[in-house]
């Protein structure tokens, strides 16, 4: 929450300071567990549990010595029961209000529910019937997460923050249905792998994007309950979608499985082509527009 605060104080652009800050979550996200699991093989579990401690006390210290805004609201007091729920209403009328907000948070859900369904169950099941290769799996989830994280670092680089529509809308239609084909088609590993790689660096600018436009519509003293609201309806549909995938393997086998869930996808990525309400992403003032 102290982003928007510090992206008025330095002047960066908003695309450019969410855009680091994804690439710093999913740089830890990538080398975190594989760099957990070596220190614990050198040191043991409990010096890394301490490293880990002291990091996050060291990141403490340097937010609070190096990072000086002003909140633009007072804090209010530790909300009761009854307010939380005043709270929540209040978040769902603002759903209700910002027709945008919320077609992006159901197209959030339902594109993460196919891919948790294609990383989580069927690239292991491709994994163990088809390529008879576990390490082409970690290869190609490795090479997918590494080239988001350059498309995202690409993105606030070169990005100059404007048709956000028209970028979220290409690159969640090139990184979604395109990946469920490479895997389906099954070409040579190296060939796959490249792909699907060139295919995630288009997923890189997507979350900046989503972030811009929920800073620049959520006013700051609902942005903390509107925020969780849509980081949770947009994670809700991941059971589900493990579930789907797992009963479309079972019935049609692996490769009618990955096709059904790349259809999905197909028909999620084109929203934002289809229906106006989502021209509203270009907007810089909070005003949503009006659905047809």
């Amino acid at each position: 929450m102290l982003l928007p605060a510090v992206l008025a104080v330095t002047g960066v652009p908003v695309e450019r300071g969410t855009s680091a800050e994804e690439s710093a979550l999913r740089t830890g996200d990538l080398l975190g567990a594989p760099l957990g699991g070596v220190l614990i093989g050198l040191v043991g579990p409990t010096w890394v549990l301490l490293a880990d401690g002291a990091a996050l006390l060291s990141a403490a210290v340097l937010v609070g010595l190096l990072v000086r805004v002003r909140p633009a609201v007072n804090l209010a007091p530790a909300p009761s029961t009854r307010a939380y729920l005043r709270e929540l209403r209040q978040a769902a009328e603002h759903f209700r209000q910002d027709r945008l907000l919320l077609v992006i948070g159901v197209q959030c859900a339902a594109l993460n529910a196919v891919t948790v369904g294609l990383l989580s169950v069927l690239l292991p099941a491709y994994g163990l019937t088809v390529w008879h290769n576990s390490t082409l799996v970690g290869v190609l989830i490795a090479a997918s997460s590494g080239a988001s994280i350059l498309g995202t670092a690409l993105y606030g680089w070169l990005g100059d923050g404007g048709h956000r529509w028209r970028v979220f809308a290409t690159c969640s239609l090139i990184s979604g249905a395109p990946v469920f084909l490479a895997v389906a088609v099954d070409p040579n590993p190296v060939l796959l792998v490249l792909v699907v790689s060139a295919c995630m660096m288009a997923n890189g600018p997507i979350n900046p994007v989503i972030a811009a436009v929920k800073y620049a519509r959520v006013p700051e003293q609902l942005r903390g309950r509107v925020f969780a609201a849509f980081h949770a309806s947009a994670n809700a549909a991941m059971p589900l979608g493990l579930l789907l995938a797992g009963v479309l393997l079972d019935a049609v086998g692996p490769t009618a499985a990955v096709l059904a869930l790349g259809g999905v996808c197909l028909v999620v990525t084109l929203w934002p082509f289809l229906f106006r309400v989502w021209r509203g992403m270009d907007e810089r003032a909070g005003v949503p527009v009006p659905a047809e």
